[in-house]
């Protein structure tokens, strides 16, 4: 972990099962919206954490690691693992706490693993997905009689395709559909690209930089990222110096704007102060003014 992350942890807040759970379910369901802009504070559960996309993008920092979040993405965080959201755009997210010790035998003991799962759904499999999530939102607000056993019916269904749709990831073929499953050709290259991003962002890269690292062409670098994540590469690397920014703005006061735009990888102020007002519609001092 870096320092930065060593240096949060002490911050971090627990969320636990029983603060949601209702009917004594082992488990707790919701239906999230987050506006464009806002971040999360970096947190942990007592439970499992199955996080779906429904519309949107944003970035998911899952261990100090950040990750490109689009609908489609399901993320599966274990107990006591941190992460938190930053929303590049408005969010809409499934969320499913669940207690691992009272389903662990019933499901893909793979998806309750030590580490944290990402899954990448096709267009079949996230449709299939949000129809269970929509009937669950519906028995919630209707609480029509047997409520709960018709929530424990959905919550089985939905957490029995996603352990289907993880053991179909290794072998899967990389196709329109089907396009970051693990150990596949494409999911290397993004991750690659991720990794070499989320190590330099805060340095002066670009796009000729990643390429060669990448050993890809300009070009193909730009468009493979952008039909894989469903943003642009450099607006990603921005929202991601935008957000560093956001912390440090809050957290030295003392650094005026020129020099927050150095520490985030801007060799320009005032490029800076644009991206950063695109990304929150606020200026960085207009931002530092309204957290004060």
């Amino acid at each position: 972990m870096d320092s930065r992350a060593a240096g949060e942890t002490h911050k971090m807040y627990c969320y636990h099962l029983a603060e949601y759970e209702i009917d004594h379910r082992h488990f707790a369901f919701m239906a999230q919206q987050m506006p464009r802009g806002r971040s999360e504070r970096i947190h942990a559960h007592d439970c499992y954490e199955f996080m779906c996309i429904r519309n949107g993008y944003g970035i998911n920092t899952v261990a100090a690691m950040n990750h490109p979040i689009i609908a489609g993405d399901v993320y599966v965080i274990p107990p006591a693992i941190s992460h938190r959201f930053f929303a590049a755009s408005d969010l809409e997210f499934y969320t499913l706490m669940v207690d691992a010790d009272f389903f662990r035998m019933e499901f893909t003991p793979s998806l309750f693993g030590p580490e944290p799962v990402k899954l990448r759904l096709s267009t079949v499999e996230f449709e299939k997905m949000d129809a269970f999530c929509r009937e669950m939102v519906e028995e919630s607000k209707q609480r029509e009689p047997n409520y709960p056993a018709a929530m424990n019916a959905w919550m089985n269904l939905l957490l029995t395709q996603l352990g289907r749709i993880h053991l179909r990831g290794g072998a899967s073929k990389v196709s329109p559909e089907v396009r970051a499953h693990p150990m596949t050709e494409n999911y290397l290259t993004l991750s690659g690209i991720i990794d070499f991003v989320n190590r330099n962002y805060l340095h002066d890269i670009n796009l000729a930089m990643i390429a060669e690292k990448q050993h890809l062409s300009e070009k193909y670098l730009s468009r493979f990222f952008r039909r894989e994540t469903g943003t642009p590469l450099i607006r990603y690397i921005n929202n991601l110096r935008v957000e560093k920014a956001r912390r440090l703005l809050m957290e030295h006061r003392e650094w005026n704007i020129t020099e927050i735009a150095s520490r985030c990888g801007f060799c320009d102020a005032s490029y800076f102060t644009r991206v950063f007002r695109r990304t929150l519609h606020l200026s960085p001092s207009d931002f530092r003014r309204n957290t004060d």
